[in-house]
């Protein structure tokens, strides 16, 4: 009797693992199913899109400027790490960042010193930066806003930094600045390299290089210049009515008057003039003149 109920146990219990069994089968069977009509379905989505695209690319090309402005807004966002490393690095790091992000002709303009463009001024680039770094090893910068025109590949770069020469000791200058590059293109590995960096920076920041509480004296100037600038207004009032009326110092208005033929949609702030220095020069009263 007890053998008769293994028995019918055991039966049972291979029954219910082949039914198991079955119902995974039927599971993974179905499952596969789905992923093959899936990828059946990629193959034919994937044919289709490669045949209109084809045809599409026949019909319509992405513009170059459109590629190459990708490009350079690429490479523009490498700015505030270009900075770090020119400024807070060790020197072989900083002289390598010059030798692959500025062009061998690059020029530096700075209040204190100026290296013009010529055949390898990056070398004397790269002088100044590394006597920047002997005058103070350790420096705290601040790269606060870049600003990029496309249109004549400039970029303004707003920088906070506190410089420390470690001859004087127990000294700081915080300064600001403002740093405009200019960038050159490279047909051979189509890249943008730094063509000249020109340091702006105003007369009450400079002055803290050379003169410790230097500035005071600067804002004390500025004020003075500004009483003088409003009682002057004033005094001599007449002078503007001339002006006004009498056409009397009145210069080139082209751009003044293109802007006012603009309709409201057109006129933007965004609307420049795009003249260089040179045509500003040729249409002015000092064509043809030695200027400095």
């Amino acid at each position: 009797m007890m053998m008769q109920c293994e028995t019918k146990a055991r039966a049972r219990d291979v029954n219910m693992t082949s039914d198991h069994i079955h119902m995974l089968e039927t599971i993974h069977v179905r499952n596969f199913r789905r992923v093959w009509k899936f990828f059946t379905f990629l193959d034919i989505s994937l044919y289709c899109y490669n045949i209109l695209s084809s045809q599409w690319r026949s019909q319509v090309t992405i513009p170059s400027t459109l590629l190459q402005l990708n490009l350079i807004l690429y490479q523009v966002k490498e700015i505030p790490g270009i900075i770090h490393l020119l400024t807070q690095s060790p020197p072989s790091i900083q002289y390598e960042t010059i030798e692959t992000y500025f062009t061998p002709t690059a020029s530096f303009t700075h209040p204190f010193c100026r290296t013009g463009s010529h055949d390898n001024s990056r070398w004397l680039i790269a002088a100044i930066y590394r006597w920047y770094k002997i005058m103070s090893p350790r420096i705290d910068v601040s790269v606060q806003s870049v600003a990029f025109d496309e249109a004549n590949l400039t970029l303004y770069v707003q920088i906070f930094q506190i410089f420390r020469i470690w001859l004087v000791p127990f000294y700081y200058a915080p300064v600001e600045l403002t740093t405009v590059l200019k960038l050159r293109h490279n047909k051979g590995d189509n890249k943008y390299y730094i063509h000249s960096q020109n340091d702006l920076y105003q007369v009450d920041q400079w002055i803290r290089f050379i003169l410790p509480g230097g500035h005071l004296l600067i804002c004390l100037w500025h004020a003075w210049a500004t009483l003088f600038c409003v009682v002057g207004a004033y005094v001599l009032t007449p002078v503007t009515w001339v002006e006004e009326y009498m056409g009397w110092g009145k210069g080139n208005n082209a751009a003044l008057e293109r802007q006012r033929s603009m309709s409201d949609k057109e006129r933007e702030w965004r609307w420049l003039d795009g003249r260089s220095d040179e045509q500003v020069v040729m249409e002015s009263e000092l064509r043809g003149k030695l200027i400095g």
